[in-house]
């Protein structure tokens, strides 16, 4: 097989390696609390003020071009239904990179429901408020909250005492008259439907005396429609009449009836045979409220062409600067988390699973000291575009299972035993080269059957792309915050990021490049080098030894020995054979096709074997640890308790090197007893979609992964953990 084959067999194991998982963390960052009271014409009420984490915000009913409203929902023993509410406080309007509007919600919020009636609450000893929103700051988190209340036996409803909403009846009295209330269309607004100028297009107009106009407010729509299921609603556009009198607008809008069950097909006609109502939020000067405006017929023509005669209304001209404004705000936080993922990106050069080839791209710099400036830059140029390469291959990896409704997830590749058992025989191979045994120079040099492919420079281009395949199972400081943007983030946004991730893996390599000279500042070449392409060897076959204990974990134990031990010692016994015995075409040709057949069965047959694994005692510290469970979860939470969960992997290198750093030292365990916290440990070794779906429900896309619990609630230590910081946090 050709080299350049050999590398499109790894991209193609990677692509059908890697797995998909959702992500959503956004319970976290909002604190509810909740107060019973009663009106003035005494309904009974209850409060559920929501305070946001700082610049994160949440959407109201109507979302805009993109979000999830909040919902609120009781949950009995008996029944579900849905709370009745009173009108949700007045929205700010958010405009996003790209033009996307929305509306919602930021900072401290209240939002008042109803009691359940009387005949819902019967026989009940507790009910559950079920919250689920979407909240969203560069990026966007599902999240949400279920409130369990007691219910005495004159049907009080008791919130739990620390999520208690201290505020005293009469200002939540007041607090519910400032709410907007549902007016009929005042007379000095004026409403007309007409003909859109594409097919199956409506559009609202709206004409208003500029005496009662608003203010120059850029954070609210003059008129909001209300969610439709026959609507799509795009953007408002303003005007002011030419004698300045009036402002008139209007808001294009795609007929959706199509998607109803049954098919609500477009108006044949301009007389509607079933009345069209809207509901819309108004808003005058600091005044707002509601008003239903039904229409029986739809006027003919756009008459867009009317609004070419009247100058853009001071508010939209204003609306496009906080616009610009906005976009600036998130083009900061966008190169915010470039500059992430490029420090990211570089501290992976430090991390255990890729510096054995990054050592190997070292030793190659030596070796290109006295070359000229051009063969230096070559060799450098095409050691990053490897690496870039294949970050763009796994980033249109991600587009590709995104676009299907999924996530994708970063470095579980190696939960496929074919991927690991591939990459183990090439880094066997290339530790054999370094050993002696055959031609075989990384970067540059010779390739199999001494080729010389010295003057393509692909072995420079494989050693970028193979460092950047062993990186993924790595966490790195800074990254976990740049992939968990991207992972959410538009088809352009995680192209970009990865590039610049790629930029920090090979910034090293990028500076010599530019800089040739820096390469005078490695050690001069000499006889010690073949001593030193030993020692790289060594660190290569180390490597083989942790990915061979990862794969006896995804696969049968007896099938490994059985299979894959012979395949790597009959793919040595072939380059031996080759090198020192004899070159003789059958003979060599015999050799391929067993070495050939037992990676096929390999390949083919692993999947039929159960991991059957052979549990090792436990020592008392390990017997410390509990199984990872959402429910085991859920009662800690329930219970008050202290806990501590570590999520892992055999795979994941920083993991390992967090449990000999802190989780397997006796200062944690001493920290554990004394303060009686429970250990859960989630092992994501091998694909387990509990694991997988309790992650992906808190936005986590990489391990380690680190959660405490502490006064019922759940807390996000991150990927890097001390010893002092779980003290602190405790304590």
């Amino acid at each position: 097989m050709s080299f350049r084959c050999s590398l499109l067999a790894l991209f193609y194991l990677v692509l059908s390696s890697l797995p998909a998982f959702s992500q959503s963390e956004g319970d976290s960052l909002i604190n509810i609390q909740f107060k019973n009271f009663q009106s003035a014409q005494g309904e009974d009420l209850i409060a559920v003020h929501m305070s946001n984490k700082e610049e994160w915000h949440t959407y109201w009913q109507n979302p805009g071009d993109s979000g999830i409203p909040i919902t609120f929902e009781f949950v009995t023993n008996q029944s579900d239904f849905h709370a009745k509410q009173k009108p949700w406080p007045v929205p700010t309007k958010h405009i996003e990179p790209g033009d996307i509007w929305t509306f919602g919600y930021e900072g401290d919020n209240t939002f008042i429901l109803h009691k359940p009636a009387a005949e819902q609450l019967k026989g009940l000893t507790q009910i559950t408020l079920k919250m689920k929103w979407l909240i969203c700051k560069d990026i966007c988190i599902p999240g949400g909250q279920s409130v369990v209340a007691d219910i005495d036996a004159n049907q009080n409803i008791q919130w739990p005492a620390d999520k208690t909403y201290k505020i005293s009846d009469s200002e939540l009295q007041n607090y519910l008259k400032s709410l907007p209330q549902t007016l009929k269309p005042p007379g000095h607004w004026k409403f007309k439907l007409t003909q859109g100028t594409k097919e199956e297009e409506l559009i609202l107009h709206y004409e208003h005396d500029i005496k009662n106009s608003l203010t120059d407010d850029t954070h609210h729509n003059l008129v909001t429609p209300f969610p439709s299921p026959l609507l799509g609603f795009r953007h408002e556009a303003l005007f002011l009449s030419q004698d300045n009198k009036k402002v008139l607008g209007y808001t294009k809008m795609d007929w959706e009836g199509q998607y109803q069950e049954p098919e609500v097909p477009f108006p044949s006609t301009l007389k509607l045979e079933k009345p069209l109502m809207l509901r819309l939020l108004i808003r005058e000067g600091e005044k707002n409220y509601f008003t239903e405006v039904e229409f029986s017929e739809i006027e003919p023509g756009s008459q867009l062409d009317s609004y070419k005669n009247y100058q853009t209304y001071k508010a939209d001209t204003h609306l496009s600067h906080s616009s610009a404004s906005n976009k600036n705000y998130s083009l900061m936080s966008f190169l915010n988390i470039l500059f992430f993922a490029f420090l990211g990106g570089l501290i992976l050069n430090l991390m255990p699973c890729v510096l054995p080839v990054i050592s190997l791209k070292l030793f190659g710099l030596i070796k290109y000291q006295e070359e000229n400036r051009a063969k230096i830059l070559r060799h450098n140029v095409f050691y990053t575009l490897g690496v870039i390469s294949t970050l763009m291959v796994l980033s249109l990896i991600i587009v590709a299972i995104k676009n299907t409704g999924q996530n994708v997830g970063w470095g579980f590749q190696l939960q496929s035993p074919l991927f690991v058992g591939v990459m183990i025989l090439v880094l066997f191979v290339m530790a054999l080269n370094l050993f002696g045994l055959f031609e075989f120079r990384t970067p540059g040099g010779k390739f199999f059957a001494n080729v010389n492919i010295e003057d393509t420079f692909w072995g420079d281009f494989f050693s970028g792309a193979l460092a950047t395949i062993l990186s993924t199972p790595c966490s790195a400081p800074f990254l976990g915050t740049a992939l968990t943007f991207a992972f959410t983030a538009s088809s352009f946004e995680i192209f970009i990021t990865f590039i610049f991730i790629g930029l920090g893996l090979a910034f090293p390599f990028i500076i010599t490049a530019v800089f040739p000279s820096t390469v005078k500042f490695l050690p001069k070449p000499g006889a010690w080098m073949e001593k030193l392409k030993y020692f790289l060897g060594l660190t290569l076959v180390m490597t083989v030894v942790w990915l061979l204990d990862v794969l006896h974990t995804l696969v049968d134990s007896q099938f490994l020995i059985r299979n894959f031990y012979t395949l790597v010692v009959s793919l040595f016994f072939l380059i031996f054979f080759y090198n020192k015995i004899s070159k003789k075409f059958l003979w060599n040709l015999i050799g391929t096709v067993i070495v050939s057949y037992l990676f096929f069965s390999f390949a083919t047959n692993y999947q039929k074997n159960e991991p059957q694994f052979v549990q090792a005692a436990e020592t008392k510290e390990e017997s410390a640890w509990t199984n990872f469970s959402p429910e085991l979860i859920e009662d800690y939470l329930q219970s008050n308790e202290l806990a501590f969960i570590d999520f892992t992997a055999k795979w994941c290198l920083t993991c390992q090197v967090n449990k000999k750093l802190v989780l397997e030292r006796n200062s944690f365990y001493e920290l554990i007893n004394h303060r009686k916290i429970k250990l859960i440990r989630a092992d994501w070794t091998r694909r387990d979609p509990i694991i997988g779906d309790w992650l992906a429900e808190r936005g986590v896309v990489g391990i380690p992964a680190y959660y405490l619990i502490k006064d019922g609630e759940l807390h996000y230590l991150g990927e890097t953990i001390s010893l002092s910081e779980i003290e602190s946090f405790f304590n």
